[in-house]
């Protein structure tokens, strides 16, 4: 069986190897973090049900969050291609 862990029990794991954050970078974390799930969501259906579980979402907002990303990539593919023609 696979164990889950929250995210206060990663940081109640990691905290005595690491020196304390200021609150800035640790905004700045969580926000990389939001967005690693986020990019992770979109391999398949199963990736993307559990990281919507894990973060907390409903299906609407889960939905509309990948819909969001997915057009972000799209427009991030879009412009590497524009950069590559001559």
């Amino acid at each position: 069986m696979t164990r889950y862990f929250t995210v206060v029990e990663l940081a109640a794991a990691f905290a005595p190897l690491l020196p304390r954050p200021r609150a800035e970078e640790l905004a700045h974390l969580l926000r990389f973090g939001d967005l690693h799930l986020a990019l992770v969501a979109l391999v398949n259906d199963d990736l993307y049900e559990r990281m919507r579980r894990v973060r907390g979402m409903t299906e609407k907002v889960a939905e509309r969050n990948r819909l969001q990303l997915r057009r972000g990539v799209a427009a991030y593919q879009r412009r590497i291609k524009s950069q590559e023609s001559p």
